[in-house]
């Protein structure tokens, strides 16, 4: 099904319901915590769905790849059950569902944008890569939600876009909490601030990451930039959300 009638569909159906219409101003903080977390996974499965693709996006033998934005959910779909054990469902939570629906569009819109040179038959290399997808998306989502705002970030010696820069708050994070010796890795890390709720999750490198980001320290990798040296379970950055307009319970 196309994911623009998918999304028209659902927000139909909630205008049909007769509640739930109206956004929901507060939440504990364990919901909020609950609410950035499962917005987390659901855009993990696309990032992830992306780096997976990679060898079908960069083969010049196929025009048309077909990677279109309803294509994609159903990628990520996969990748969500993988990740966290179950199926995803839109949530009932009006706020998250929201959010939820923001991502579809704003994937589909990239996508769209973006197929003349993923469909562009006889070029191997699109520069399409999961970095690339992330920032245009983030981007993309925050220009569509009115309450929700997300970007992967990194500290100042791993970043190499100035687009993903730790704002002051982020750098603290990294600094006071990420960084220290003590930090759990699976822990995030959230607090009320004057922009809202803010929450924070950790990411490490992983095998996979270690083709761009691993060694020879120096050297170049796929896209041109310079290899950072890393090693597995290194700290690689942290993907940041903030909710606005809630009341801090």
């Amino acid at each position: 099904m196309n994911i623009i009638k998918t999304v028209s569909t659902t927000i139909l159906a909630l205008l049909l319901s007769g509640g739930n219409v109206s956004y929901a101003n507060e939440y504990s903080s364990e919901q909020k915590a609950a609410m950035a977390k499962e917005f987390a996974d659901l855009f993990m499965a696309f990032k992830v769905s992306i780096f997976k693709l990679q060898g079908h996006i960069n083969n010049p033998d196929i025009g048309d790849k077909g990677l279109t934005g309803a294509k994609m959910v159903e990628h990520a779909k996969r990748e969500y059950r993988e990740l966290t054990g179950r199926d995803f469902v839109l949530s009932s939570n009006p706020d998250l569902l929201s959010a939820q629906l923001d991502l579809f569009q704003a994937t589909n819109s990239i996508m769209q944008k973006m197929a003349p040179v993923i469909n562009r038959k006889g070029l191997g290399f699109k520069g399409f890569i999961t970095a690339i997808f992330v920032r245009m998306v983030a981007k993309e989502f925050s220009s569509r939600s009115s309450r929700w705002n997300f970007k992967f970030t990194a500290p100042n010696d791993l970043l190499r876009s100035q687009a993903n820069a730790a704002d002051n708050w982020e750098s603290l994070v990294f600094s006071d909490k990420f960084r220290q010796a003590n930090w759990q890795a699976e822990d995030n890390y959230s607090e009320h601030t004057a922009a809202g709720y803010r929450w924070m999750m950790p990411i490490y490198h992983t095998s996979v990451c270690l083709s761009c980001h691993g060694g020879p320290k120096g050297s170049r990798d796929i896209t041109g930039a310079i290899k950072e040296g890393a090693k597995l379970g290194d700290l690689a950055g942290a993907f940041s959300i903030i909710f606005s307009d809630l009341k801090t319970p």
